[in-house]
């Protein structure tokens, strides 16, 4: 009997103990992604890749039909088909279009990453014929997730200006009064 209740105040001791510092790990705050913020992770990279190889099956697995994009602060998109058409636009206009996943940070039920975006234009930019020209550019995406970790929202921002410098574009000012 002694035994026994060695062992039982052992075991409520370790317990404590291993309760104790799970409660020091949660307000420590654990590092551990949830499974969540593993899903979403995967999405923004996959986004990403859906963008560079111009999968639009990929694109839509990751993400809801009403998908809206805002790019620059415009909305460009307002579902899976338009951001399709968007994609298909970039890649006319630079075949060998590439993103560059950078950093991915998770916060709440967004995401937050830099890419880098490469290519040659040698496709028509709507109506624009191709220069010849590469090149590249420094961007920044904010995904929104619903629920089941697909995308609902993007905002992304990139300098489009400097990309149209690169193709070998110029700002021409407006005539003087």
């Amino acid at each position: 009997m002694k035994n026994l209740a060695s062992i039982s105040v052992i075991l409520f001791l370790l317990f404590t103990a291993c309760n104790e510092q799970q409660k020091e790990q949660r307000t420590k705050g654990d590092s551990t992604p949830t499974v969540m913020e593993q899903t979403m992770k995967e999405n923004a990279e996959k986004y990403i890749q859906a963008w560079s190889k111009n999968d639009f099956d990929l694109m839509k697995s990751i993400s809801v039909e009403n998908l809206v994009r805002n790019a620059n602060g415009e909305i460009t998109s307002k579902n899976q088909s338009e951001i399709g058409e968007t994609m298909k636009f970039w890649h006319t206009a630079i075949p060998d279009f590439n993103l560059a996943q950078g950093d991915i940070v998770i916060k709440g039920d967004k995401s937050y990453s830099n890419w880098t975006s490469t290519g040659t234009n040698t496709g028509m930019f709507g109506e624009t014929p191709p220069t010849g020209k590469k090149s590249e550019t420094q961007g920044f995406s904010v995904l929104t997730f619903n629920k089941e970790g697909k995308i609902i929202y993007e905002q992304s921002y990139y300098d489009l200006l400097g990309v149209l410098k690169q193709w070998g574009y110029s700002i021409t000012p407006p005539p003087s009064k």
